[in-house]
């Protein structure tokens, strides 16, 4: 998984029994260093590559946080989206299922 964008941003990801998730904690602050964090700063589009195990094919990507569909392209294995805006942290839902196979395919 690589996610690109401005910010310090934490990421990790793990398969659910919907498909997956992955969890940013946006930890973008001039304080960073010095304690509790009082005040967010927004980062903007945080451009998400995930590689998926070659069984899955997603069929849908909500930002839970944002309670909103996102666009999502997948080329084989790979899925790609950007999430528009990550305030304190945002978790993308990938709803996953069984490719279909083609009846040509043995």
């Amino acid at each position: 998984m690589t996610v690109e964008g401005e910010g310090v941003i934490e990421s990790f990801a793990w398969e659910t029994e919907a498909g997956f998730a992955l969890h940013l904690l946006n930890y973008t602050n001039p304080n960073m260093h010095k304690g509790a964090i009082r005040n967010f700063y927004p980062v903007g589009e945080q451009n998400v590559r995930l590689r998926l195990p070659h069984t899955k094919s997603v069929t849908s990507v909500q930002l839970l946080r944002a309670e909103r569909s996102i666009a999502f392209q997948q080329l084989g294995e790979v899925v790609e989206f950007t999430i528009p805006r990550v305030m304190d942290y945002e978790v993308a839902g990938l709803s996953a299922s069984q490719p279909v196979l083609s009846l040509f395919a043995f």
